[in-house]
């Protein structure tokens, strides 16, 4: 673990080596909205439930894929559905997303909801996600962190690798309009 350095207004973040060179990352000090405002990372609000959901829904139909009333009912109320939930907005409409809730006794979270709107991506944003949603599990003492991305996501694959995610096995799930591939990974923490 490093500290990373932080500005006079907020204190040092832990986090882990491979999240330093994100964090440090120009992505949150260069504007990319239309009237200069920098992305934000915080936690879901209620009132995001609409762009969250267009999130999930536009980046579901990328690889193929439909909001499915089984796979995807967690869309109705992300805040019940999960422990923690965080938005990437810029000039307040949202751009990604994570959501982590814990399992088997608290010891270990899973990782759902990951994705970023495709102009978003490959600029260190998701890694600051991810990192946002370890440091949670972390700090609540969890010792693993579990998730499973579709076979066609490779980009998050490479991130989890990247991340120090070990892939576990596979599956399909199967909903009420679509079956997902999925590829499980854990990261122990």
């Amino acid at each position: 673990m490093d500290t990373l350095g932080a500005s006079p207004a907020s204190p040092p973040i832990s986090m882990p080596r491979w999240a330093r060179r994100t964090a440090t990352n120009a992505w949150h000090n260069r504007p990319m909205g239309g009237t200069g405002d920098p992305l934000d990372i915080r936690a879901y609000q209620p009132p995001d439930r609409e762009g969250f959901a267009g999130l999930v829904s536009e980046v579901l139909g990328e690889y193929g894929f439909t909001v499915d009333p089984v796979l995807d009912a967690d869309l109705d109320d992300p805040q019940r559905a999960y422990g923690g939930v965080w938005v990437a907005t810029d000039e307040g409409e949202v751009v990604g997303s994570v959501a982590i809730r814990l399992l088997d006794g608290d010891q270990v979270a899973e990782l759902k909801r990951m994705y970023l709107k495709a102009a978003y991506r490959g600029r260190g944003l998701g890694r600051s996600l991810l990192g946002r949603a370890i440091e949670w599990a972390k700090s609540r003492g969890c010792r693993s962190i579990v998730l499973d991305t579709s076979t066609t996501m490779t980009a998050a694959q490479r991130l989890y690798e990247t991340a120090g995610f070990a892939r576990t096995g596979a599956r399909t799930e199967i909903g009420m309009h679509d079956s997902r591939c999925e590829i499980l990974y854990r990261l122990d923490l």
